[in-house]
């Protein structure tokens, strides 16, 4: 996905119609605690937890137009579905790959926002 799509700005601006100065302190709190909470993932030990994250991140990244973080997000919560996964709380090298990507984008959309940040506070 190109990086427009990590960080829909157009989307979210019109959203908040405009306000500069809530985008910019929704848009802080948003990358802090999405970084923050991802910390966490690196003791996860069942397929839950990963579940649990991918459904708060989900929304988080939907409120704030980060679509790259939404769709990874929906494709972890498919995968680690306790519907389709019995009692198995296994997590997969898949599930691990995933995370790994889940990482990157949020490190990319963490850079696009500080940037977009930077030229609405200059």
């Amino acid at each position: 996905m190109s990086y427009k799509h990590h960080f829909n700005m157009v989307s979210f601006n019109e959203r908040m119609g405009g306000d500069t100065d809530a985008i910019i302190s929704i848009l802080k709190f948003a990358i802090n605690n999405t970084q923050e909470r991802f910390k966490e993932t690196k003791n996860f030990k069942q397929r839950i937890q990963i579940y649990r994250f991918a459904h708060f991140l989900r929304g988080t990244s939907a409120n704030v137009s980060f679509e790259v973080c939404v769709k990874i997000c929906e494709d972890l919560l498919i995968l680690t579905d306790s519907s389709k996964n019995g009692e198995d709380q296994t997590i997969t090298d898949e599930m691990k790959i995933k995370l790994n990507e889940l990482d990157s984008a949020i490190q990319i959309t963490s850079n696009i926002v500080d940037s977009y940040i930077g030229s609405k506070s200059g």
